[in-house]
């Protein structure tokens, strides 16, 4: 592929986040989603997107490690991130 997606969830989004968890073979197949730049898809209600090109290809092991130019950035302000940390899904604390 010539772009990809950062999709970062929303702190509602622990459900998307177990689906990708998962060993099923299409995981995009039921997901809601639109396409960003190069057609790469972004998933519905997240809480930002780095749409990004690839730029470079290193080897990495048994891995690739891309390193991407970020051609479109899309964020909802105010609403919080998923995050996981620790075994758990964890929350921002207020200031």
């Amino acid at each position: 592929a010539t772009h990809y997606v950062v999709n970062v969830l929303a702190s509602g989004q622990i459900g998307v986040s177990r689906h990708f968890a998962t060993r099923l073979p299409d995981k995009f197949g039921d997901m809601p989603l639109c396409h960003g730049a190069g057609g790469a898809p972004l998933l519905h209600g997240c809480c930002a997107w780095f749409e990004c090109e690839n730029e470079t290809r290193y080897p990495g092991g048994d891995h690739q490690i891309f390193l991407g130019r970020v051609v479109r950035f899309t964020n909802i302000p105010g609403l919080p991130p998923l995050l996981y940390h620790a075994g758990r899904y964890r929350s921002l604390a207020q200031d």
